[in-house]
């Protein structure tokens, strides 16, 4: 550390560039309709029925288990778990940030670059903006962080403490229990901390203990948590993987995902600079420069292998300090003119912002949803998933009795505590594991047939929610129907004769259309007392006349 006043000014400098980041990603925060599934697991624990969906229902839709037990904690104190998630993403984002700059400092034994690889993550459009969000993305990312700051450290150092060592193994638990896809992270990352562990030590019985000490921890904690997860789900991988990567997925539409990415944020160029200095790494190895591009290689091919997500960029937040680390090593390290350097700078910040202006209004997305399209999904009037979720609760009295069905099962089950039928699986064993194939598009491969719909005595299927305005007068037909049900279905039994089209208000001007599917004496009560609109569907002969 530099001891020198010029050194505390740099100090100072660091934090008020850290904080002024923070600032840009409090500027950036939203909400996501994917957080309230963490919020309605939560809910549940709270409230006495165990970590489930809906009550009595043993199924794991959720791949954050840490993060959806801290959503507990505001809901306990009766506090609202949507500013909780916020403040503590941001939290999390200056913990990312800081520890970036610790672990850049170790690798380039300057705080003026460690600095600048600061600055282009921080202002790295899709970093900060899932600073929030109100998923895991930000605590899986620092988990990363921590345990290679803890890692470098100790190399730095030239040997492992016992408490590094306890550390190091105590953090990948974490990571893996924040997301299991941090397994991957931790497959790379374990053997080399093992290798410096007994690398050096004298004796075997010392080698034994630091590997015991490394081990056993992560060991312990991973293995008592998949053994709960068998005995409380009857599964140790989470039903998302059975509704998400064992349906249809297409590596090429992966392989897009990652190209829209560096596209849009001019990176493009960098690659192919790190394939130039190939020789440089490859046949010299730099042990960190190995790691790095390891990290970043292996993680980029399991996303074009699961085919992408269906989120602006999420899946590559967890691995972008590494990239902007190693991007900042091939801007300082090989390049020596420093004109060259400050071009590469700039067409890294200058990308960023090209990116926050232009993305999703001439790129062509292939089901890529901006971060606009993910929090108008909850907080656009036109949609407002919250406010549906409300009104549907408050209407139907939050009667458990009422069952519904719904593609969007993030605000609209947390908000209206109704039973929900998670169309698209996550949610739902059945339909993870036997849906019908829908597509190729990361979370939306299957989707419940109207049978399973009928089995399970669904009253209201919300489907994809149907919003116009209170005023709009519409003829209803069967392939209105089709849409809101995200499925052809002709293809499946036949609609009940007596299913009818419900027009249910909303606030600010709004109503929601859904098919009144089966019968109910809460629902009917609903009609009757708020007098809500309800259609026949035409073309409805086109069905059998009567499901038993």
């Amino acid at each position: 550390m530099i001891r020198s006043s010029h050194g505390v000014g740099f100090e100072r400098l660091s934090w008020v560039v850290m904080a002024m980041l923070v600032l840009l990603a409090w500027f950036n925060r939203f909400i996501q309709d994917d957080a309230f599934i963490s919020f309605r697991y939560a809910l549940n624990l709270v409230n006495g029925n165990g970590l489930v969906f809906n009550p009595g229902e043993r199924v794991e839709g959720y791949t954050n288990f840490l993060w959806t037990l801290a959503m507990g904690i505001p809901m306990y104190f009766k506090s609202d778990p949507v500013l909780f998630s916020l403040l503590l993403g941001i939290l999390l984002y200056l913990l990312t940030l800081f520890l970036t700059l610790r672990v850049s400092t170790i690798m380039f034994k300057s705080k003026g670059v460690a600095l600048v690889a600061v600055l282009l993550l921080g202002t790295n459009y899709t970093f900060s903006s899932y600073a929030t969000g109100g998923l895991e993305t930000q605590f899986q990312t620092c988990m990363f962080m921590a345990v290679l700051y803890v890692l470098w450290s100790a190399q730095n150092a030239g040997h492992w403490s016992k408490r590094a060592m306890l550390a190091f193994s105590l953090l990948l638990s974490v990571a893996t229990l924040a997301r299991p896809d941090s397994m991957l992270f931790v497959a790379m990352v374990l053997p080399v901390g093992l290798y410096y562990a007994i690398k050096g030590v004298e004796t075997k019985s010392l080698k034994a203990i630091n590997a015991l000490i490394m081990l056993v921890p992560f060991t312990i904690v991973i293995g008592a948590w998949l053994f709960w997860k068998w005995s409380y789900y009857g599964d140790i991988l989470p039903n998302t993987f059975y509704a998400k990567v064992e349906s249809t997925t297409s590596a090429w539409r992966g392989a897009y995902y990652v190209y829209i990415f560096l596209f849009s944020y001019w990176l493009i160029p960098f690659p192919l600079l790190l394939a130039a200095t190939v020789r440089r790494w490859l046949f010299r190895p730099e042990p960190r420069i190995c790691l790095l591009v390891a990290l970043v290689g292996v993680w980029l091919a399991y996303v074009v292998m699961v085919g992408g997500d269906f989120m602006e960029f999420r899946f590559l937040v967890p691995i972008l300090p590494p990239m902007a680390i190693l991007g900042t090593w091939l801007i300082f390290v090989p390049i020596q003119q420093r004109e060259v350097r400050i071009a590469l700078v700039a067409i890294i910040l200058l990308g960023s912002l090209h990116h926050a202006l232009t993305f999703g209004k001439s790129t062509n997305l292939n089901g890529i949803e901006t971060f606009e399209q993910l929090s108008g999904h909850v907080e656009n009037p036109q949609a407002n998933w919250r406010d549906v979720g409300r009104v549907l609760g408050e209407s139907f009295r939050h009667d458990p009795g009422v069952l519904i069905a719904t593609t969007a099962a993030g605000a609209i089950p947390y908000e209206s505590g109704l039973t929900t039928v998670d169309m698209l699986g996550l949610n739902d064993k059945w339909v993870a594991r036997h849906g019908k194939a829908k597509g190729s598009r990361p979370g939306h491969q299957r989707i419940a047939p109207l049978d399973y719909l009928v089995r399970r005595g669904v009253n209201i299927v919300v489907g994809h929610p149907w919003i116009e305005p209170i005023a709009a007068s519409i003829q209803y037909t069967s392939a209105d129907l089709e849409h809101l049900m995200q499925s052809d279905i002709t293809e499946d039994s036949p609609l009940p004769s007596h299913a009818e089209m419900l027009e249910i208000p909303l606030k600010k001007g709004f109503k929601l259309i859904v098919v009144y599917l089966l019968r109910n004496p809460t629902v009917d009560e609903a009609i009757r007392r708020n007098g809500w609109r309800v259609h026949q569907i035409e073309n409805h002969d086109v069905r059998a006349d009567h499901v038993s």
